[in-house]
């Protein structure tokens, strides 16, 4: 592989990448071609105790993806006016949380769960709720993740019914 930058020239093969601090990441991007928010839901019940909730300001500051959500949006303000997030919420605790990141008709989802509430269906549950919201708005949604990610991938390719449009490499560190 030869990279050719301003200043200089690396013409290491590919594997030698792990030298400089780089790891190889296999990857897959998902999708739901043609969703409409009418006919797509998969969980229609919240579970006794739990809320599901649109991220507003008074929850933005307990998320648990908050500082990457800062990351891609700068500020709170922004992230409410040009992206959107739902969230199950128990006793003020984010339970769970997905957000979607908006542009050239598509929403890019993600979402995680707090360690104590994981497999209970909640990023089943808003990542549906994201699904619908982005559907409502005449937006494709996608999503991507590393291929170890064994959970997230049953998740998709599970209740949510995603497909796997494409598999790729990155480098990362």
């Amino acid at each position: 592989m030869r990279l050719v930058h301003s200043n200089w020239v690396l013409e290491e093969p590919a594997e030698d990448f792990h030298r400089f601090g780089f790891k190889r990441a296999e990857r897959i991007q998902l999708s739901i071609p043609g969703v409409q928010a009418g006919d797509y839901r998969v969980h229609d019940r919240v579970p006794d105790g739990f809320t599901l909730k649109r991220v507003n300001a008074e929850i933005f500051n307990r998320l648990n993806w908050r500082d990457p959500v800062l990351d891609i949006f700068g500020t709170m303000e922004n992230y409410l006016s040009r992206g959107y997030g739902f969230c199950i919420l128990s006793d003020g605790i984010v339970a769970a949380e997905s957000h979607g990141v908006i542009g050239g008709g598509l929403v890019e989802l993600g979402s995680i769960t707090h360690p104590e509430y994981r497999r209970r269906g909640f990023s089943s549950i808003t990542m549906s709720e994201s699904i619908r919201h982005g559907a409502r708005m005449g937006l494709a949604p996608v999503t991507s993740m590393d291929v170890e990610n064994e959970p997230s991938s049953a998740t998709c390719t599970g209740p949510l019914r995603m497909s796997i449009d494409f598999r790729y490499r990155l480098l990362t560190r």
